[in-house]
């Protein structure tokens, strides 16, 4: 009985972790760009806020349906990845786990599975350190 709780609890905690976005070639227009990626539905957000749109914190994008991950975000996921793992080295295991933990868990999901794996996935390049919404044209 006990072990049967702790399996349903450890596949309850695998489904929060894991990766849901999707991966897409091209950019829908009608997609509201976020840190990470794309946003399909930003009012159909599992974290509505009170007025509408979404009210999760960029961390939770990757876990989220509605999330749609371009080749051009992944410099900006490696970046983020890595500022992630910095900070794995200042903070005791227990509060990383608990602040950062998921977010890495989907970044490593995101960059581990052969059929996603791009060389931009592993080198970030100048398109990551762009602002959202900026272009080459009109970054500074």
């Amino acid at each position: 009985m006990v072990a049967a709780g702790v399996a349903s609890a450890l596949h309850k905690a695998r489904e929060t972790v894991k990766l849901k976005a999707r991966l897409v070639l091209e950019r829908d227009p009608a997609d509201q760009e976020t840190a990470t990626a794309d946003c399909a539905d930003p009012d159909g957000s599992p974290v509505p806020l009170p007025d509408g749109g979404c009210g999760a914190s960029f961390l939770l994008c990757l876990a989220c349906e509605n999330a749609r991950v371009r080749d051009d975000h992944h410099p900006r996921l490696v970046l983020l990845h890595q500022a992630l793992g910095n900070a794995r080295s200042a903070l005791p295991q227990l509060v990383w786990d608990r602040r950062w933990g998921d977010p890495a868990a989907r970044l490593e999901d995101l960059a581990s599975a052969p059929a996603r794996r791009t060389a931009r996935t592993l080198r970030p390049g100048r398109t990551g350190r762009q602002p959202v919404g900026g272009s080459a044209r009109h970054a500074a």
